[in-house]
């Protein structure tokens, strides 16, 4: 299972995440930029043609303050997913393999994330 991110820093100021991945279309997949105590903006998208594009995230339309944040792109549990997602991935996620694969610890489904830091100067 891949899932991969592309993180840009706009000329605004705003963050725009571009994701891809081999996952069914019709997957339900979020993305978040966040940063410890002082700013998260997320957004939720549904890959088409193996790709979903998230954003642009901004600070109520200004750019996002200077600092380093987490990026991240995540496939939440696999029972919320649509029908026709969990008859490929299974109904608790169970035919996801791969290194970007965990367990959420209260349900016991398969999540699929990747994250990265993005330092805004």
């Amino acid at each position: 299972m891949d899932l991969t991110m592309s993180v840009v820093l706009n000329a605004d100021g705003s963050v725009s995440v571009t994701a891809e991945s081999n996952l069914p279309d019709g997957t339900e997949l979020g993305s978040s930029v966040f940063q410890e105590g002082a700013f998260l903006a997320q957004d939720s998208q549904t890959l088409h043609g193996g790709s979903a594009s998230f954003g642009p995230f901004s600070d109520e339309g200004g750019p996002i303050p200077p600092g380093t944040y987490e990026v991240s792109v995540t496939m939440p549990i696999a029972r919320n997913q649509p029908d026709e997602v969990k008859a490929t991935i299974g109904e608790a996620g169970e035919n996801l393999t791969g290194p970007l694969v965990s367990e959420e610890s209260i349900t016991g489904d398969a999540v699929v994330s990747v994250s990265d830091q993005l330092v805004v100067p």
